[in-house]
């Protein structure tokens, strides 16, 4: 008598045929389906074996042979639907029906902590997809990892290192960093509603309070401020200062300030260029602005509120996207310095090529920016960018 074989080939055939269907996969799928067999399907499985596995399969009512030659050559196979669960049971797997079912349990459970919209939008868009039947890459690739991961990042509310919050959430100082943190970034980029796409990884990571080293946001003015019950004014500071990450979040601002324009400056050559003035705020933006320092200076823009707002940058596309979040988290009446036709026209000579896709981008921020407008119409037409360092190059006559 011959010995029954393990299942094999045509049995990984049936499953693999209901995982990729759009509906078979469906907990109560019903009807036929068949599989046409090729040669090349003798080859991969050998035609003995497949032969054997077919007859099997058939003796135990789980398909139907239709056969060109009778015991020697296979046309299709035919299988009910209702009975997939048994091909799964053969190879000790779980059907995918029940599987997303659980993935989407958890999802649901996902979404009952998660606090912020763009969390949520997150997972509803998984749970989307695992009701099309698609597995989840990010569930396969991290697992549940990734998500309290997510969930933590979203609650936080102060800044912190990575490899600290590594160690806390995830166990272990470097799992962070090696194995999520590029993952975390592009879900950021993607749902946060502060991202933008000018902005760095650091700059992303900061949204939710990840550093991987201390805030210091460099001034240079008369700014008043009280920490610990001291009075400190940074007036004597012509050079300009640091304020620490703690300065930021302990510092309270003074009422009295005789601040009456504060300039960002993109840069920090520019910044450590730019002479201290009487009355005048300068404020290094390093780039985009944290969330903390944008608190920070709202906070000092609601104890002057006349204060003229001003910021100088790269007369680019990072540049303009820079003052439109200046404009939006920070101050709406910002004005731009040294960002116009005119300036663009006198430095044009220092300038580099931008990329077409990047040409895009600004094309699509046409109107959006009036008072951008005319510099975005130039830095479209001569297809070039320039950095606010060369505003520092002297004219060789």
């Amino acid at each position: 008598m011959k010995t029954r074989q393990e299942p094999g080939y045509l049995v990984h055939k049936i499953i693999e045929q209901n995982e990729k269907s759009s509906v078979d996969w469906r907990e109560g799928a019903s009807g036929n389906r068949s599989l046409n067999i090729q040669q090349e399907d003798f080859d991969r499985a050998g035609k003995s074996d497949l032969l054997q596995e077919a007859k099997e399969l058939e003796r135990d009512g789980l398909i139907k042979i239709k056969w060109i030659e009778y015991g020697n050559d296979i046309e299709k196979i035919t299988y009910r639907r209702e009975k997939t669960g048994q091909f799964y049971e053969l190879l000790g797997l779980v059907p995918k029906w029940k599987r997303l079912q659980e993935e989407k349990q958890t999802l649901r459970f996902l979404m009952q902590q998660a606090e912020t919209d763009w969390l949520r939008q997150y997972y509803q868009e998984l749970e989307t997809s695992l009701d099309q039947g698609k597995t989840l890459a990010d569930w396969d690739k991290y697992g549940v990892m990734l998500f309290d991961c997510l969930n933590a990042l979203e609650k936080q509310k102060e800044p912190l290192y990575q490899r600290v919050f590594s160690i806390a959430v995830l166990g272990g100082s470097k799992i962070f960093e090696e194995k999520l943190k590029s993952r975390v970034v592009s879900v950021l980029s993607r749902y946060h509603p502060e991202a933008d796409d000018a902005m760095s990884e650091r700059e992303i990571l900061s949204l939710v309070y990840l550093e991987d080293y201390a805030q210091q946001l460099a001034i240079k003015g008369n700014l008043k401020i009280e920490l610990e019950g001291k009075e400190i004014d940074y007036g004597d500071q012509v050079y300009g200062t640091v304020l620490t990450t703690d300065t930021l979040r302990y510092a309270r601002i003074l009422p009295d300030q005789s601040i009456r324009k504060i300039i960002t400056v993109e840069n920090k050559a520019n910044f450590v260029s730019t002479p201290y003035e009487t009355d005048t705020l300068i404020v290094f933006s390093h780039g985009f602005f944290s969330p903390l320092e944008c608190t920070f200076l709202r906070q000092l823009i609601g104890k002057i509120p006349d204060v003229e707002f001003f910021h100088t940058g790269d007369l680019d596309y990072g540049g303009i996207r820079i003052f439109r979040h200046i404009r939006e988290h920070i101050c709406p009446r910002v004005r731009p310095l040294q960002m116009d036709a005119d300036w663009y026209d006198r430095y044009l000579q220092y300038g580099y090529k931008i990329k077409s896709e990047t040409l895009k981008k600004l094309e699509n921020m046409r109107g959006t920016e009036p008072l951008m407008e005319e510099l975005i119409d130039r830095i479209i037409k001569e297809k070039m960018g320039i950095e606010q360092e060369c505003f520092l190059v002297r004219k060789r006559k």
